[in-house]
């Protein structure tokens, strides 16, 4: 039943299309830099977090700009994707309550239109790592599959999220002070060896740190792939966009009145 219901999206793909271009556009419409911020507000994240945590507070993690830089490519893909699709269905309101088509397709246009700063950050790093390393890591050739899960797992969450929202609007307070949570319970800006003993299981159970790590260890020679890890989260991945996708056709029921 579910998988006949996501198999109805391919007649809507002009549709999500549409939806995906017109997000992009919204994004950036009345800004005078326009299209450029896509890329110079992760660099501006960059040079700060550089400042404080390489300079200030010294870390030592080899390649520092890289290690972050992979780290805020993920990162930045799934915080904006999650904190936008919150009130992705109360925004479009009004377009719900006149027109019929899969609810779904607002929340996932949202993650897919993400794809585009995602895409020039993946090329920006490519270029720093060869650049600075001399090339990439030997397992650049797993980057499709990353993409792929990473994207499930998101769609999976902003499902979640989004049909929730709509039903408890509280739920999009909560979710900015989850995410702020999440950032610094992902070695984001810090490295898994600089956890102490006793946090660790909290760091490495956080799927976040998984889907961080794997980013780093295709792009970066220097980071060592763990496969259990790449296991692991193309599983869950796959279990969490399932879920969300069902929670989400079993809650869309009557949100109309709710909007």
């Amino acid at each position: 039943m579910i998988f006949h219901k996501m198999t109805q999206l391919f007649n809507y793909r002009s549709l999500l299309m549409n939806f995906v271009s017109k997000e992009i556009k919204l994004k950036y419409k009345d800004s005078v830099l326009g299209f450029i911020w896509s890329f110079m507000n992760p660099l501006i994240m960059l040079f700060i977090y550089t400042f404080v945590f390489k300079h200030i507070l010294k870390f030592q993690i080899e390649n520092f700009e890289l290690f972050l830089f992979a780290g805020l490519l993920a990162w930045n893909f799934f915080n904006i994707s999650i904190n936008t699709s919150a009130n992705s269905l109360i925004y479009q309101g009004n377009l719900l309550k006149k027109v019929y088509f899969p609810r779904e397709i607002i929340p996932l246009s949202i993650v897919l239109s993400n794809l585009l700063n995602y895409f020039i950050m993946s090329v920006i790093i490519v270029v720093a790592t060869v650049i600075v390393e001399g090339g990439l890591s030997v397992y650049i050739y797993l980057y499709p599959l990353v993409l792929v899960t990473t994207v499930l797992f998101t769609t999976g969450i902003s499902f979640i999220v989004s049909i929730l929202t709509v039903k408890f609007r509280d739920i999009s307070y909560l979710v900015d002070v989850i995410l702020l949570f999440l950032f610094y319970l992902t070695p984001i800006v810090y490295s898994n060896e600089l956890v102490p003993k006793e946090y660790a299981s909290i760091i490495n159970g956080n799927p976040i740190t998984e889907m961080v790590n794997l980013h780093r260890a295709v792009f970066l020679p220097t980071v060592d792939l763990h496969w259990d890890q790449l296991s692991i989260f193309t599983c869950l991945s796959i279990i969490v966009f399932l879920i969300g996708y069902t929670m989400f056709k079993k809650g869309e029921m009557g949100i109309v009145e709710k909007l």
